[in-house]
């Protein structure tokens, strides 16, 4: 009879935090997601995205929110303090945020969205959201992977699409071969939504790298003029302590005006059988992120 490495009283199960997250981002080269409406889009979509539910109701715990692009396991340059957009609130309030965000930078529809209490209290889907211009919103595919590649990110785009689609944005989960993804995104730019993910460096310099134009990495067609004086300090900055400030602005910067909508993370867990290590509070885990970590292991006492 075979049991589980959790029940096998030889094995030790350490769990750590990752230093990386999955996001959602945009082409802002399309003329919907870009400019001040384009922010205030991408706002709405990040209130009506309930992090905490799709992280403990629809993925069972298996994954973290994350609020900002440097995640909290990596806690010296982890802003804690950034805009959570409609974090902590119920649905009728996130959906009520959110239509007021979009109001207020000009959209309107043919059918707002409501709150309809007699069905048990749920959102009746907003109909023929138009942009301020007037002109209708087209429909809009979000590219994930598939859940054979990954079913964390396969199960939040379908999750977003329906938060989406309450807004009245005609938004479609589209769940494809990961490199199909890297082709639309990085080769030939022809996409509106996707959601992927980073593993990250300690110092934590992609926060300004990930959003220069004159890099691959940046295929979003997001400009800012306030990121950009921030970074050019940033990236030159000695001292740590001054580093570090304007980081966190930066981070404050990017959950404003929202390139990417930060999701989530998975937590590393490591397994070992009869060793002990010195210390096993890793970022990143044992495996990766304690190089070395071989010759560290003691045989444990018996």
């Amino acid at each position: 009879m075979s049991i589980s490495c959790k029940e096998d009283p030889n094995i030790t199960i350490v769990e750590n935090k990752q230093n990386g997250f999955r996001y959602l981002a945009f082409n802002q080269n399309r003329s919907y997601f870009k400019g001040e409406a384009g922010k205030a889009l991408r706002q709405a979509i990040a209130c009506m995205i309930d992090l905490d539910f799709l992280s403990q109701r629809v993925l069972q715990g298996a994954v973290l929110p994350v609020y900002t692009l440097v995640p909290e396991g990596n806690g010296f340059w982890h802003n804690p303090d950034v805009p959570k957009w409609c974090a902590g609130d119920d649905t009728k309030t996130r959906m009520e945020k959110a239509v007021k965000i979009l109001k207020d930078a000009g959209f309107t529809w043919e059918k707002e969205p409501s709150w309809n209490e007699a069905r048990g209290g749920s959102v009746e889907y907003g109909q023929g959201l138009k942009l301020p211009n007037g002109e209708k919103f087209p429909e809009v595919k979000l590219l994930a992977p598939s859940a054979g590649y990954d079913p964390l990110r396969a199960t939040a785009g379908v999750y977003i699409e329906q938060w989406m689609r309450q807004l009245g944005i005609p938004a479609t989960a589209e769940l494809t071969n990961f490199n199909n993804i890297l082709t639309a995104v990085y080769d030939t730019g022809d996409y509106d939504m996707f959601i992927l993910g980073w593993g990250l460096t300690i110092y934590p310099d992609y926060i300004c790298t990930f959003f220069d134009s004159g890099v691959p990495t940046n295929p979003y067609g997001y400009e800012s003029a306030a990121l950009k004086e921030k970074c050019d300090a940033f990236l030159v900055e000695t001292d740590i302590n001054k580093a570090k400030e304007l980081a966190f602005e930066i981070q404050n910067i990017l959950a404003t005006e929202l390139p990417y909508i930060t999701l989530f993370t998975n937590p590393v867990y490591d397994a070992f059988r009869n060793l002990e290590y010195p210390y096993t509070e890793v970022l990143d885990g044992i495996g990766s992120g304690l190089y070395g970590a071989p010759t560290l292991a003691k045989p444990a006492a018996q």
